[in-house]
Order: structure tokens, then C-alpha cells, then sequence
């Protein structure tokens, strides 16, 4: 996923994409699917679920690919700092 969001394979999602995610998870499948079909239920365990979910991605996953190359002095990359890690990489 990462790699067609911005081909770098030090990029790290930022947190506030990861609070996003499971804000609308729980809103579409929490929210508004059981409103419109009764094939769904909306459970606050599947809240939590989804929020633990989120966490635990940010904390243990959610890492550079590679962490040996390019711009590792400086640690993982965001988005913002995408155009200068990518000039590290291209220059390896």
C-alpha cells in the first residue's frame, strides 16, 4: 500500500491517518450499515476492536519497510518529508 501512495519504502503513515481509518470504519460499518440493511448489527466491541486495531498497527507495524536504507540517520520519513527522502534514496 505504501508503495503506490508514494513508492518509498521509508514512508510511515501518520497518525492522523490511522485515527481517520477507524473513524470511518466504525462510522460506515458501525454507523450507517446497520441503519440501512438488517443483515448488519452495530456493536460497541467492534468499536473498541477497531480502535485496538488502529493502535496496535501504529505501534508495531506501521514501519519503514527497510530501515537500512537511504535516510535512516534521520529515521522513518512522513509525508511531509517524502521529497527529501526520496532525493536519499534516488542518490544510494
Amino acid at each position: 500500500m505504501r508503495l503506490l501512495i508514494v513508492r518509498n519504502n521509508l514512508y510511515i503513515f501518520p497518525a492522523s491517518y490511522v485515527y481517520v481509518m477507524v473513524i470511518y470504519t466504525t462510522l460506515v460499518f458501525e454507523g450507517i450499515l446497520p441503519r440501512v440493511a438488517n443483515a448488519y448489527t452495530a456493536d460497541i466491541f467492534d468499536v473498541l476492536a477497531y480502535a485496538l486495531g488502529g493502535a496496535l498497527f501504529h505501534v508495531s507495524i506501521n514501519k519503514p519497510l527497510n530501515p537500512n536504507t537511504g535516510n535512516n540517520d534521520r529515521g522513518p520519513v512522513s509525508f511531509r518529508s517524502y521529497k527529501k527522502a526520496q532525493e536519499a534514496v534516488s542518490k544510494a
